[in-house]
């Protein structure tokens, strides 16, 4: 089997002949180191975890991938075949932000550019590897969300059997109730869907806790962590709220409600972040 690459909605060996070799694919972003000197003291303040999380943020980080081409698939002794492939290898890495998913590990993709400049044709001609750059974003993501079917993840990546913890986050709740939630990845805070009727709603995660005073009466509150927003409805209710943004911890994670005359529907949903 030859490994290659999707990005751009093509496949490197697939479409193009390319033979992908990763020179560099780093497993962990660097992170942002924040420190401050003063004259009277030695050492210096480190701010680098002064976060609202508590944790360091990350850098983008670099994939630099060489490729050479198949000469069994492509026939690089034709000039119009070597100038119609640059043309089309040109076209499908001069883009902006795509999608990019590695053949050896196809349940995750990154959000990535192209940061190098190439200059195709005379490394063509010379049979000569070329090294592409892609910069990425810190975290790669689950292709299948929390709340995907299994249908959903084979569209992707074939029928792989069941992923530990990734069935749908759907409960019903009817009064004070603890909730089990997996996730596969490093910490992310999830979207809470909470449909139904109740008052005074208590969510409260990893120690940290965050409430609602309001009433539902046969409605749908949407509290979104990531984004640090509760609409019921189309109407913004952060102001009806306190408490901290809850998060997800890798493993096993405690979710529990309460509130009164508690009848509804709870979906969790998240999409895993992987350093």
């Amino acid at each position: 089997m030859i490994y290659g690459l999707t990005f751009n909605g093509k496949h490197s060996y697939n479409d193009f002949g390319l033979v992908m070799q990763s020179k560099n694919r780093p497993l962990l972003p660097e992170p942002k180191i924040v420190t401050d000197e003063a004259a009277c003291m030695d050492g210096e303040y480190d701010y680098t975890d002064a976060n609202p999380d508590g944790r360091a943020k990350y850098k983008s980080v670099t994939h630099e991938i060489t490729f050479d081409f198949d000469r069994t698939k492509v026939n690089c002794r034709n000039p119009q075949v070597i100038r119609n492939l640059a043309h089309d290898i040109a076209k499908w890495l001069s883009c902006g932000e795509q999608i990019l998913i590695y053949d050896d590990e196809v349940i995750i993709y990154h959000q990535a550019r192209v940061i190098n400049k190439i200059d195709l044709e005379p490394q063509i001609q010379a049979g000569r590897p070329f090294t592409v750059q892609f910069k990425c974003r810190p975290y790669g993501y689950l292709i299948k969300k929390s709340t995907d079917s299994m249908s959903d993840l084979e569209d992707y990546i074939g029928t792989y059997g069941i992923i530990e913890g990734m069935t749908p986050a759907h409960f019903t709740v009817t009064g004070n109730q603890t909730l089990t939630l997996y996730n596969p990845g490093t910490f992310v805070k999830p979207l809470v869907r909470i449909t139904g009727s109740g008052s005074n709603i208590t969510l409260s995660l990893g120690g940290k806790t965050f409430r609602y005073f309001g009433t539902l009466s046969s409605e749908t509150l949407v509290i979104d962590f990531d984004k640090m927003q509760a609409l019921k409805g189309l109407l913004n209710v952060m102001s009806d709220c306190d408490g901290g943004m809850l998060e997800l911890n890798n493993g096993n994670n405690s979710l529990s409600i309460s509130g009164t005359s508690l009848n509804c529907t709870v979906d969790v949903e998240f999409r895993a972040l992987y350093l």
